[in-house]
């Protein structure tokens, strides 16, 4: 596959917050993998069969909260006691940033868009170029591009993660979630009953309630888990969280 040929199907470039605006709200994403399990199930076969099922993630297009114009959303990994990680994603100026690379794509027409980003040098898709068009039409023939998305593996693909709204930052915060209980969750990845590859385990969207994610009664106690630390982490590393308003 030619360079030419990946650099037609990869968008390039950061979403304009008219961009991130069309992405459909969490809230409507629930039931899509039941809804559509004969796709899902296609996707998987698909994946499998090109030996790719370790490469990519198929979850729920969806987001949480729009983004500002001239920013982008951010992903950040957190190192948590015990040996565990987890994720912040957040808006950040794309004028402060220097090197960042596309973690998360959406189908728009024949190519793959980035809409989620990460730090640090892409990683190389070339090998991929052939079976991510196949993905592509996958999803055009089945008229789901509004429906669902690819991205590269979480920090801990074979733990069940739970992803929390944070609404004073605009943000999300994934973690275990054997940390967290009491939740209502809107699934937006594979059901770990049938995973997209092997191991892997469901990501839930932990809806927050009363505008806090206070409220939650936590299987080990205490505030939600690790938060302070994480956002603590970030700011040592001279990455100031700004409450989007």
């Amino acid at each position: 596959m030619t360079k030419s040929q990946q650099m037609s199907l990869f968008g390039t470039g950061f979403p304009t917050a008219d961009d991130y605006s069309r992405i459909p709200d969490v809230k409507n994403v629930k039931g899509v993998f039941a809804d559509n399990a004969a796709f899902v199930g296609e996707v998987r076969e698909y994946f499998s069969k090109h030996k790719a099922e370790k490469d990519f993630v198929l979850f729920a297009y969806h987001k949480h909260f729009d983004v500002p114009a001239d920013h982008f959303l951010l992903l950040e990994t957190i190192n948590l006691p015990n040996n565990d990680k987890g994720e912040i994603v957040r808006p950040v100026p794309i004028a402060t940033q220097d090197e960042v690379h596309a973690v998360a794509w959406y189908v728009d027409g024949q190519q793959l868009k980035p809409y989620k980003f990460a730090k640090g040098r892409a990683v190389d898709l070339t090998a991929h170029t052939a079976v991510l068009e196949g993905f592509v039409k996958l999803v055009n023939d089945a008229g789901l591009a509004n429906k669902f998305a690819i991205k590269l593996p979480n920090v801990s693909p074979h733990v069940s993660m739970a992803e929390v709204e944070l609404p004073e930052y605009g943000a999300t915060y994934l973690f275990p979630s054997k940390y967290i209980d009491g939740t209502d969750e809107t699934v937006t990845g594979p059901v770990a009953s049938q995973p997209l590859y092997e191991c892997a385990e469901g990501e839930t969207h932990t809806k927050t309630t009363k505008g806090t994610h206070r409220v939650f009664v936590k299987k080990h106690g205490g505030d939600l888990p690790f938060v302070d630390a994480a956002f603590n982490a970030l700011e040592s590393r001279g990455a100031r969280l700004i409450a989007v308003v």
